[in-house]
């Protein structure tokens, strides 16, 4: 989501076909937009009113794009995988001196191997790590989730698919310092680096975990048991965290509901009914929600009132 909360951003890959979907909040219209040519393609939040995508194109290359949410059509930086170099394209700006880094879970053949690799970026430089760890997982049914960057200790944590722990590495990510056990519910963690705090925020299934990234510890948990209409337990659908943090947003895809949590604690403090099976899903500064349909991923809306 844009700065001024009026352009929503996402992609659902088996909705979207290759468009980034986009939502003007002032003028009620959904745009599809067509940022790439590639065979594959995947899209983040990377900062306050941008995001990030990373674009495979076959067996070629790989390439990482930062872009406004105002105009998804023009790069602002990028990184390109090819011929076994990560290179940055001096064509675009910097990436400045924070440590951002990216999980390509698949195999990448333009980066020389087979396999998970993570690409670390910094300023004007980019490096490239195969995440040979990853082997003690089954490829077919556990592949590598999301990737965040620990300021404190220089490290990187990942989550893993149908996997309750997340996975810190050595800052290249070559290495496992500490596998971090979240609610034992066999989920699909995602790991949000906070950065006003010392947390790590992640879904397991159907429960929220905050771990301290210090003693790694939990820290709060919160279930948020979910279920289709057939009784069904559905995990919930993905985090989502505004620029400040002052709240949790996680979409219950069995209730058609939307729920903000604390972010000190995890309590419960905001319900917005949606409808349909919503499976992500934003708050505006007027409380106003913007979610998507699980399956369809047709435009959601509700309100989000204080409980």
């Amino acid at each position: 989501m844009d700065t001024s909360g009026q352009f929503v951003v996402s992609y659902l890959a088996w909705a979207d076909e290759g468009r980034v979907w986009r939502f003007d909040t002032v003028r009620g219209q959904v745009e599809a937009i067509r940022v790439s040519e590639a065979d594959r393609l995947e899209v983040m939040e990377w900062g306050d009113g941008e995001v990030a995508m990373i674009h495979g194109f076959g067996s070629e290359r790989v390439e990482i794009t930062t872009h406004t949410c105002v105009d998804l059509a023009r790069a602002t930086r990028r990184v390109v995988l090819e011929d076994g170099r990560a290179v940055v394209d001096h064509r675009g700006g910097s990436w400045g001196d924070e440590t951002s880094c990216f999980a390509l879970p698949d195999d990448a053949p333009a980066s020389g191997v087979l396999g998970p690799v993570v690409v670390v970026v910094q300023g004007r430089e980019a490096e490239w790590t195969r995440l040979g760890w990853s082997e003690s997982y089954d490829s077919l049914y556990q592949s590598l989730g999301g990737v965040g960057y620990v300021p404190e200790s220089g490290e990187l944590v990942f989550g893993v698919q149908r996997s309750s722990n997340l996975v810190v590495t050595s800052g290249d990510g070559s290495r496992v310092v500490r596998k971090v056990p979240l609610a034992g519910r066999g989920g699909n963690p995602d790991p949000y680096v906070c950065c006003h705090g010392s947390e790590v925020w992640a879904v397991d299934f159907d429960v929220v975990v905050s771990v301290d990234r210090v003693s790694w510890e939990t820290r709060a948990a919160c279930a948020v048991p979910t279920t289709s209409p057939s009784g069904v337990a559905q995990s919930l659908g993905d985090l989502w965290v505004p620029g400040n943090e002052s709240v949790l947003v996680v979409p219950r895809t069995g209730t058609g509901e939307v729920f903000g949590l604390s972010p000190v604690g995890l309590s419960r403090v905001g319900v917005a009914v949606v409808g349909g099976r919503p499976i992500q899903a934003v708050v505006l500064p007027s409380s106003r929600v913007i979610a998507r349909d699980w399956m369809s991923g047709r435009l959601l809306e509700g309100e989000m009132v204080a409980v």
